[in-house]
């Protein structure tokens, strides 16, 4: 039998949707094949095939961005394969643009169902992999610290792409969809506990500020009141654990190294490790960069070695592509939001969660990431379009 396009695209956007938010944490967990190098390559070679590539906006900036990393790599005498590699950031962003909206766009299923599912089974699972670090680690075929296992079932050390998604489930659920019913708060709930239950700071903190903006403008003061009570109660059962101490710790570490108030360790950032304050100081001794000292030169793409902790969109566009590419990089996520949802003040909520993601993480590196941005992203537009639909005034047909 042959597959015509419909299907082919149907079965390529489900198997990304299982890849990167299901079975693909099992699978590299397992290590059964490098499949993630390979399934990229394979979507990027169909799309150019089954999908209609249109110009619209966020073609213009991803050629746009495309444009910029080949004159950053001529300007600073970088190797062809290094440029070509580069390329892969706006191609692996359009490719699952096309997975995505050249699906759905087409389908009147609603997938929703299937996101509340994937959001649910986090938390339990999660709980697992905490309780069981010690063995699991053992089985991994990729070494994995107690901090990174906490993944759910994403990727391998992938706790900010399943923060991510939960984030834009909460997102979804309190700004566009609006129907607190039990099922609804259920999601909200897991979704928030798997969050905190996460190592990733930046989508605790990013979490705290939506559902405190979410408190602010949709409840009353006895509803403010009750809220408060039990977010006391939660902190007391943090606290009683001592988890509340530990995060506050944490908590403080971050806040010393962004202020400066705590020592900063050049030697872990120029050994390529984790040192965002280090970074900061690095970068302001140095002469402004306008296009970066070229694509690659401090990451290799193959391996992900790095000679500079740049574990960041903003730091490793700036480096490589120069203060343009920091920009360039940020205008990106306006372009795809604000493209994609047309209305409303919640897109402004989610521009805001990936910003702060950009800060501990190279979104548009991560096909995963990126797949999950785009899903939700059709999941709230077309909810959008929907409740605009309804909100229309019917046509009168009396006389």
């Amino acid at each position: 039998m042959i597959l015509d396009l419909k299907q082919i695209r149907k079965l390529l956007f489900y198997l990304a949707l299982m890849l990167h938010c299901v079975i693909g944490g099992m699978i590299a967990f397992v290590g059964v094949i490098p499949f993630r190098p390979f399934y990229v390559s394979l979507l990027v070679i169909l799309s150019l095939i089954i999908y209609k590539i249109k110009i619209d906006n966020l073609l213009k900036f991803h050629l746009l961005f495309g444009a910029l990393i080949v004159a950053s790599g001529f300007i600073n005498g970088s190797s062809i394969g290094s440029i070509i590699s580069a390329l892969r950031l706006p191609i692996i962003s359009q490719t699952m643009y096309l997975v995505v909206f050249g699906y759905l766009d087409n389908e009147k299923y609603n997938i929703e169902w299937i996101l509340k599912v994937i959001a649910l089974i986090q938390l339990p699972i999660v709980i697992f992999q905490m309780a069981f670090y010690t063995p699991l680690s053992e089985l991994s075929a990729i070494e994995t610290a107690y901090f990174d296992i906490r993944y759910g079932t994403f990727f391998v050390k992938s706790d900010s792409i399943m923060s991510t998604f939960l984030i834009l489930i909460v997102i979804y659920l309190l700004f566009v969809k609006k129907v607190l019913n039990k099922l609804n708060l259920l999601v909200i709930v897991s979704a928030c506990l798997s969050v905190f239950l996460a190592d990733s700071r930046i989508s605790q903190i990013t979490l705290l500020g939506i559902l405190g903006y979410y408190t602010l403008i949709n409840s009353s003061f006895k509803q403010k009141i009750g809220i408060i009570i039990l977010l006391g109660s939660v902190f007391v059962l943090f606290y009683a654990t001592g988890y509340a101490e530990k995060l506050a710790a944490q908590f403080g570490d971050i806040i010393g190294q962004i202020t400066f108030q705590r020592g900063v360790s050049m030697e872990r950032f120029e050994e390529g490790q984790y040192a965002r304050a280090a970074a900061i100081l690095y970068f302001i001794s140095e002469p402004l960069k306008i296009f970066g000292d070229g694509p690659g030169r401090y990451i290799n793409p193959l391996t992900g070695e790095m000679e500079l902790g740049l574990q960041s969109q903003y730091l490793k566009s700036y480096a490589e592509l120069g203060l343009a590419g920091m920009i360039v990089s940020i205008l990106g996520i306006f372009i795809i939001v604000k493209s994609l949802i047309k209305t409303g003040f919640f897109r402004y909520i989610v521009i805001f969660t990936i910003l702060a993601l950009g800060v501990t993480s190279d979104i548009y590196n991560d096909a995963g990431l990126m797949f999950v941005l785009f899903l939700m992203i059709h999941l709230m537009s077309s909810q959008e379009f929907k409740l605009q639909e309804v909100n229309q005034d019917p046509q009168s047909d009396s006389i």
